[in-house]
């Protein structure tokens, strides 16, 4: 789950037209009244849910550091950041490495880096 939001943040900054978008209507959707509020609450919830679990795992394995022993605390960061970050990013990409700054972000909740699938085979 962790890697897979920084592979999105990176997937996005090929699409900026639909990261535009994105978050102009997640935005829009605060509004209990608007037609995607639903969706955009449930999709908030389903990835954070993911990523609390992401987090649990880590603690399990001892992985989580000192700094960010609650899982559900730890687990708001990167989605905060990648919505501020992609904000950023649209306004002024030069400046901004959104997958890198959300990566550092997740490795510095983790005193072990997660791995890509790639990393795993690499080892075998």
């Amino acid at each position: 789950m962790l890697r897979g939001i920084v592979n999105l943040a990176e997937h996005n900054t090929t699409v900026p037209g639909l990261m535009r978008l994105s978050i102009l209507r997640a935005a829009e959707a605060v509004d209990s009244d608007h037609p995607a509020h639903d969706y955009f609450r449930e999709n908030y919830r389903r990835v954070r849910g993911g990523t609390v679990e992401a987090f649990e795992r880590g603690g399990r394995a001892a992985h989580l550091t000192r700094d960010n022993p609650d899982p559900k605390r730890a687990a708001a960061h990167p989605m905060a950041i990648q919505d501020g970050l992609q904000i950023a990013w649209l306004t002024e990409s030069a400046d901004v490495d959104l997958a890198g700054t959300l990566d550092q972000n997740i490795q510095e909740s983790l005193m072990v880096p997660p791995f890509s699938p790639q990393d795993h085979l690499a080892r075998s």
